[in-house]
Formats: structure tokens, C-alpha cells, sequence
């Protein structure tokens, strides 16, 4: 899952790690070709971030769910029996 979302000048959003190495090889976008003059010309994509954590918060919470749920039917063993 991306981790942080970020904005070329022409709209569009990348994971920060990938397009920043995608401007090393190559200055242009690597979905549309438009030119992008300097790595400080990415802007954080403030709602595909704020998306980004949503789910992951539903990704823990039905995780947690889930555990609790095996944890019913699939019980711990106590340990050693004397």
C-alpha cells in the first residue's frame, strides 16, 4: 500500500519513493511524459493521504476482529499440565 501520496504539476499522485526515483532516471512523469523541472515541484496529495490512513485504520480494526474472532474458536493452549 502506498505510503505517501504525493502530486506532480500535472495532476498526477505517486507513492513519494516511487516518483522521486522515477525524476532521478528521467524528468518527466511517468504516466503522461509532462515535464517535471525539480523534485521540489511535488506536492502531497492531502486526500488520497488522508484515504491512505482510513484504510489502513479498517486494515487494523479487521485485523483485531478477526484475532478476537479465532481466538473464540481456537483458544490458547494454558500451557504446561502438572
Amino acid at each position: 500500500m502506498t505510503e505517501e501520496a504525493y502530486m506532480t504539476k500535472c495532476g498526477l499522485s505517486f507513492c513519494y519513493k516511487c516518483i522521486h526515483q522515477s525524476l532521478e532516471d528521467n524528468n518527466r512523469c511517468p504516466k503522461c511524459n509532462y515535464v517535471v523541472d525539480n523534485i521540489d515541484h511535488l506536492y502531497p496529495n492531502f486526500l488520497v493521504n488522508e484515504l491512505i490512513l482510513k484504510q489502513k485504520q479498517r486494515f487494523e480494526e479487521k485485523s483485531l476482529a478477526f484475532s478476537m474472532h479465532l481466538s473464540i474458536f481456537f483458544p490458547k493452549p494454558l500451557g504446561p499440565q502438572e
